[in-house]
């Protein structure tokens, strides 16, 4: 047997993978590898190998524990799902019909070789280069107990649905108008309706990737389909979700942002990345280049995006280099907060909402300063979240729990 041959998710080159970034929740080939080492800010990531055969957990060597919530220690990683597994769920997931063909080795640490020159790395290093950010502008949290709004846990539903052939992994979540939501499944190229009751109602099968997704008006819900290089606008009516409208675009879209009738898109990879401001019918209105990386590496996946259209700033979730950073449309950065593990970013009425999956919170910032106020915490059943999503209206707030767990919310305004 040879050693798993996907694509990377920093170069998406089809490579044989050498990590796993339990932080990050990406592989690696040996050369993003080396760089994500030696890298400021991701090199204090915790990386298991990925480039093994074994699969003895006797031989696990780890102290990491199971992206399930059953608060275990990690012996296995599953390469397809990208997800670690303790002793127990390992036998749930070898028995379930979606996953039981998955490819699962022994969960161990990479070891490090800290005489490794970055230089070596050549025209991979120049090409990712990081440019340093003003440091008047970069501020650690600054938490305040009590914000603006707080959260009640209200229900919990799983993501999976009848007829699955993958486990899910969700790529975005929105919540109509009438309380349902929907849900971007990546692994089986679908999007799940779910009611109000969180009773699973139908899917909708894309027959592409879903890469990201955002509720605009009138429930209408829009898509990136960065393979097909697709923006699609769905309608949802009563219990069906027809497509609208399929936009073709010049580069990949990947996350997407709405906010008064425009959206905000991350496009391409590397040097080509940037960020496009469009209308409610996709006509390009600005387009902010990502080539200062003052605001993130654009891979694809790490990356996601809030916007705040009146004054025309967007907020960018920076995986790899832990922080929310607020950029005009010029491309100017305004302010930035380190934020540990940073994932969905959802913004409404000068708040945003962040989950960190390391710190596993919710917090909320003021988008005019970064100010960060607590909101949810393990406490509150939050455990490793990653996307969100939030409806002003009804003061629902959807969380993505480890990838098959979608967790409700009700949020109160707090007194001043």
């Amino acid at each position: 047997m040879e050693a798993a041959s996907t694509a990377c998710d920093g170069c998406e080159k089809d490579e044989k993978v050498e990590s796993f970034c339990v932080n990050c929740e990406q592989l690696y080939c040996p050369e993003c590898t080396a760089y994500h080492m030696k890298c400021k800010a991701t090199r204090s990531h915790v990386l298991l190998d990925a480039s093994h055969l074994d699969t003895d957990i006797t031989h696990a060597s780890t102290d990491v524990q199971c992206g399930n919530e059953c608060g275990e220690q990690a012996v296995v990683l599953c390469l397809d799902c990208k997800q670690l597994l303790c002793d127990n769920c390992t036998q749930k997931h070898a028995r379930l019909k979606a996953t039981k063909e998955h490819y699962a080795i022994t969960a161990k640490q990479l070891a490090r070789d800290e005489t490794a020159s970055l230089t070596s790395f050549g025209a991979y290093s120049e090409r990712t280069s990081i440019v340093s950010r003003p440091k008047e502008l970069v501020h650690a949290q600054v938490q305040v107990e009590k914000g603006p709004h707080s959260g009640m846990f209200a229900h919990e539903f799983m993501s999976s649905a009848p007829g699955d052939k993958e486990v899910t992994r969700v790529r975005g979540i929105v919540i109509l108008s009438d309380g349902r939501i929907i849900v971007a499944d990546y692994k089986n190229r679908s999007l799940k309706l779910y009611s109000s009751e969180l009773k699973f109602e139908m899917a909708k099968d894309i027959k592409e990737d879903p890469r990201g997704m955002a509720a605009s008006a009138n429930d209408f819900v829009v898509v990136t389909i960065a393979d097909k290089k697709e923006i699609k606008i769905y309608k949802v009516e009563h219990n069906k979700i027809r497509t609208h409208k399929t936009i073709k675009v010049k580069e990949k879209p990947y996350s997407i942002g709405y906010n008064k009738d425009h959206f905000a898109v991350e496009h391409g990879e590397g040097e080509d990345g940037t960020i496009r401001i469009y209308d409610q019918n996709i006509r390009e209105m600005c387009v902010i280049p990502g080539n200062t990386r003052h605001f993130g590496q654009f891979t694809g996946n790490t990356i996601r995006l809030a916007l705040d259209y009146t004054k025309q700033v967007i907020f960018v979730v920076d995986i790899v280099k832990e922080s929310v950073h607020c950029v005009d449309f010029k491309g100017g950065l305004i302010w930035t907060v380190k934020v540990g593990s940073p994932r969905g970013i959802v913004f409404h009425n000068n708040i945003l909402f962040v989950a960190s999956s390391t710190e596993n919170k919710i917090i909320q910032m003021n988008a005019v300063d970064g100010l960060v106020y607590s909101m949810l915490d393990e406490d509150n059943r939050i455990k490793r979240p990653r996307y969100i999503a939030y409806n002003p209206d009804l003061r629902k707030l959807a969380v993505e729990i480890d990838g098959n767990h979608i967790k409700l919310y009700n949020i109160i305004k707090c007194d001043k």
